[in-house]
């Protein structure tokens, strides 16, 4: 099953499978310190036990927590967004309540940071950080062509 992420008024878009996307938020995480393995542990439990407690089942440290706490800091809109089904846009509400609607603005801001961090090439290979050129240009085109941007996750 592909996830399709189109744009309205540039009308451009990327067909790619969910795990590149995946890929992308994990750079987010690892941008903020967090290892493949922690990122890896925290999957794993996430849907399991409350946050709190995984420090314990799963052996992740304080400094860990600590670090997927400023990964939402930093990316809420990358990493929060359902990649099922919802779009990005200029407002800030979310009218539609079996849609997420995020923020388009923050995420082209989120992106533009992700894409300046300076990743080394076993967290990040060139297919990826190609992946990561190609989001940030296809949000940051849209941005541009209209006040009232927007992309949707179809």
């Amino acid at each position: 099953m592909g996830l399709t992420i189109y744009a309205k008024h540039t009308k451009k878009s990327i067909s790619w499978n969910y795990g590149i996307l995946h890929r992308i938020r994990k750079l987010a995480l690892i941008s903020c310190g967090i290892s493949f393995d922690t990122i890896n542990i925290f999957q794993t439990f996430r849907d399991k036990v409350k946050v709190w407690e995984i420090k314990e089942k799963a052996n992740i440290t304080c400094n860990d927590l600590y670090r997927l706490q400023l990964a939402g800091y930093y990316y809420p809109e990358l990493l929060f967004h359902s990649d099922c089904s919802g779009y990005y846009s200029c407002k800030n509400k979310n009218n539609d309540k079996f849609m997420y609607t995020g923020n388009i603005k923050k995420l082209y801001n989120e992106l533009k940071m992700l894409k300046e961090h300076d990743f080394d090439t076993e967290e990040c290979s060139e297919g990826m950080k190609q992946c990561l050129n190609d989001f940030y240009e296809l949000v940051k085109e849209e941005c541009e062509s209209s006040k009232y941007a927007k992309i949707e996750f179809i």
